[in-house]
């Protein structure tokens, strides 16, 4: 939720602020000094996505740009081929804290474990919070799947131990529950820096999504594509699967699952969870391509997946496989890495015929 979330922060503030910012996902440490060199003296805000590929990446950031907000939207798993381990890797997002440091304002998400493990105790600056399940300052409820997007209703608690609060009707572009906590952080921002929560709201419902994203198109067969192409982690395959079923509307579920990429030593171990975690969600029709995958497609089958799992070491054959399980009652997501050239090409393929 990194770039979404930047990109929704961007495009509250760009109505009445100059702004610059991270271009879509690159956020690597080779853009900081041309980032940093686009701010002048008209600019107004500056908001930068750091990546968080190794220990010491998001401090070596904050000594290019001084932030004064903070914002960790959640802690998953990636990069273990940097960070080696989960707590590792939970350790390097939780350098966010000491870029902040004890002045300013750290936007954090109250639902996720993870980032409840980094240790806010001793953080003596500013903590908003955003969640759906938890007491958060910033907290969504009566979520819903609308038409090109979410409906929920935002409560602002004022004060975190007040009773104080207001709601708001919030509609976001985009889909998933996920893309919800996206738009929680996002407002919290804005509010941070005197946007009002009204302002946002009707902001927010121009924004548009980077293509790849949970992007849904219907092609001239009459199937609809869920394209997620963009990246692939354990937990973005988990808000893939949940948007997945809450826009089937009865339709048939098909998935297209490639390799999950930089998950080191513990890569065959979170494949196969993933395998566990569409048994219980459910799928229709499971498809895998790879070696990796194919470890998704097996614990799936082992966890009592109620539907069909085929599983190809490459794409070779997927098209027409494709083509006679596809009609106008089905639903396809394809969610892979934008580095899996193959599943991406056969994506592009699809969605143009």
């Amino acid at each position: 939720g990194k770039t979404t979330t930047k990109d929704m922060i961007k495009h509250i503030l760009h109505f009445d602020h100059k702004v610059t910012g991270t271009k879509r996902s690159a956020n690597s440490r080779t853009h900081h000094l041309t980032y940093l060199l686009s701010i002048d003296s008209d600019t107004d805000a500056a908001v930068f996505e750091s990546a968080v590929g190794k220990p010491g990446d998001v401090l070596l950031a904050s000594k290019f740009y001084k932030p004064t907000i903070g914002i960790i939207t959640n802690i998953g798993v990636y990069h273990l081929d940097g960070c080696k381990t989960p707590e590792a890797y939970i350790q390097a997002k939780a350098e966010m804290v000491q870029a902040v440091g004890h002045k300013d304002t750290l936007i954090v998400n109250a639902d996720d474990e993870n980032t409840m493990k980094i240790g806010l105790e001793t953080f003596r600056g500013k903590v908003v919070t955003f969640g759906m399940n938890n007491l958060a300052k910033f907290n969504a409820s009566s979520i819903q799947y609308d038409d090109n997007g979410m409906k929920f209703v935002l409560t602002h608690r004022i004060r975190q131990d007040s009773f104080y609060q207001k709601k708001y009707s919030i509609f976001v572009p985009g889909y998933g529950q996920h893309q919800v906590l996206n738009a929680l952080a996002a407002i919290a921002a804005a509010y941070e820096m005197g946007i009002g929560i009204k302002e946002s709201k009707k902001r927010m419902k121009s924004f548009r999504n980077l293509p790849a994203h949970l992007e849904c198109i219907t092609a001239k067969d009459g199937y609809v594509i869920i394209d997620d192409t963009w990246s692939s982690t354990p937990s973005s395959l988990n808000a893939a699967f949940e948007t997945l079923n809450g826009i089937s509307k009865g339709r048939k579920r098909i998935a297209l699952i490639g390799d999950f990429k930089r998950l080191g030593d513990l890569s065959l171990e979170f494949h196969r969870q993933a395998g566990e975690m569409i048994a219980r969600v459910g799928v229709d029709t499971l498809i895998t391509v790879g070696t990796l995958a194919s470890e998704i497609g097996k614990r799936a089958i082992e966890s009592s997946l109620n539907g069909e799992v085929y599983s190809f070491p490459d794409i070779q054959g997927i098209e027409t496989f494709l083509e006679k399980i596809l009609d106008k009652n089905s639903i396809l997501l394809i969610k892979c890495s934008s580095t899996n050239h193959p599943i991406v090409n056969l994506k592009k393929k699809l969605t143009q015929k």
